[in-house]
């Protein structure tokens, strides 16, 4: 089967979910950002990287030189994502992230060529910057626009249901994919873990629904707790950034890295870490940051919104609290640095559901969506 997936975000530390799911026979080209943490470019047709796609500048949000950029970016993607296509004979081919500003235009001309699967990881926007009535119908052109709908979590396509009218059939539910760390990180985590367990990791894109405001009150509110240490560690909206790097030079137990974060640190950080957590205000997806604290067995502290709630009961990887409720947040991390068996039993179910979405496992379940979108659809212009 000859394979192309559209996915920009891919990590250096994601290609094993490339390895795995092509078969003896397949090619499966993957197109990429040019950018730090991204896979090396490779010519193997089996796994081929083409890795050209541009990154957006870091003008200030909002301001007229970030708008114009982010226009020439999205059109340059998606001039490079057609010039590609041009040369392949793709017989799936797999968008993993969308996007709703040219994505609504050019995905039914894509389905055109060949079968079109499609991964929704937030059924609506973070941050949506349409018009709630354009952004509509943006997202109901897209969804409508895939043969096939992939899913990290039940929950997500319950909201494509239930919003966009988008049949259960057309929706596969494909757990998201952990990837195992580095042994170093690994090693490092089992000597340590054991020892200290009141240190507090915020790890990812820092947007205004991920509750910032909500872990820094809650905080606040362990002044007690001299021992406490909590790391932010990532970048995104600049008045997120600069709440935490006041809180920082307030509370000596706070502290702030800024950027982008390279991968053998982000390694680090999970490996020192004794609790993640998510306290997200709102959100209608599931996290790869979740996934990423699996990786490394780190019990979490999750709110329950999106898939977050649900997954880490039914994992019981750790506790669940209401979102924007600080005194919540603050119980529950002083509960898992001393609840003792409980602590333990989240860990060890952490890596329990590790194992059990390995990129093997994960790659696998991708491949069979493949298959079973290629024995019912052929492309328009071909029927």
């Amino acid at each position: 089967m000859r394979l192309y997936w559209y996915w920009p975000f891919l990590r250096e530390e994601d290609v094993a979910l490339v390895e795995a799911t092509v078969r003896p026979g397949d090619e499966l080209t993957v197109q990429v950002l040019d950018r730090p943490g991204a896979p090396r470019a490779s010519t193997d047709p089996a796994r081929r990287i083409v890795r050209d796609l541009r990154e957006v500048a870091p003008f200030p949000e909002g301001s007229l030189r970030w708008v114009a950029s982010r226009a020439a970016t999205y059109a340059e993607r998606l001039r490079r994502r057609r010039a590609l296509l041009a040369t392949l004979p793709v017989d799936v081919a797999h968008v993993h992230f969308i996007n709703y500003f040219t994505d609504w235009i050019d995905l039914p001309l894509l389905r055109r060529r060949a079968p079109l699967v499609v991964s929704v990881h937030d059924a609506v926007p973070h941050h949506p910057r349409l018009p709630a009535w354009a952004l509509e119908r943006a997202l109901r052109r897209i969804y409508l626009s895939a043969d096939q709908l992939v899913v990290h979590h039940s929950h997500v396509g319950g909201l494509l249901t239930a919003r966009f009218g988008i049949h259960a059939d057309r929706i596969s539910v494909v757990p998201h994919w952990v990837s195992p760390p580095p042994a170093p990180a690994g090693a490092k985590f089992a000597a340590t873990r054991a020892d200290h367990r009141a240190t507090v990791l915020f790890f990812g894109t820092f947007r205004r629904n991920k509750g910032v405001d909500v872990l820094l009150e809650a905080t606040a509110r362990l002044a007690h707790r001299g021992d406490l240490r909590v790391c932010f560690a990532g970048r995104g909206a600049s008045e997120v950034e600069d709440r935490i790097r006041r809180a920082s030079h307030r509370d000596p137990r706070v502290t702030a890295e800024i950027g982008w974060v390279p991968t053998a640190r982000k390694h680090e950080l999970y490996a020192r870490a004794s609790l993640v957590v998510l306290p997200y205000t709102d959100f209608a997806s599931q996290s790869g940051v979740l996934h990423d604290a699996y990786s490394h067995g780190v019990p979490v502290v999750v709110t329950d919104v999106g898939a977050l709630g649900q997954t880490v009961r039914a994992d019981g990887t750790g506790w669940v609290v209401p979102p924007g409720d600080p005194a919540a947040l603050a119980a529950a991390i002083e509960m898992a640095s001393t609840a003792g068996d409980q602590y333990l039993h989240a860990a060890a179910a952490s890596r329990r559901q590790a194992a059990a979405r390995h990129p093997r496992v994960i790659g696998e379940q991708f491949r069979q969506v493949y298959a079973e979108v290629a024995s019912r659809v052929l492309p328009a212009d071909g029927a």
